[in-house]
């Protein structure tokens, strides 16, 4: 419980540098370490729920999220 509480830390205050697709990446990834996942599986599922859920908040619900180090690409 209290590596978690330190990876939610750590999310919040990664949040607004990498910005929203890295750092969402980069917290899937980590939980799913934690909880037994393969590398591959937790980087493809980090990947993917960083991309599509910044698609779907910002671009479809119009919630303006921040996109960090991906300034340019996004």
């Amino acid at each position: 419980i209290a590596l978690l509480v330190a990876l939610v830390a750590g999310y919040a205050l990664l949040f607004q540098w990498l910005g929203f697709v890295v750092s969402t990446a980069l917290m899937v990834v980590a939980v799913g370490r934690l909880f037994g996942g393969t590398w591959r599986h937790c980087a493809i599922g980090g990947g993917a729920m960083g991309a599509l859920f910044f698609l779907l908040f910002d671009k479809l619900l119009d919630v303006v999220l921040p996109t960090g180090i991906l300034g340019g690409l996004l």
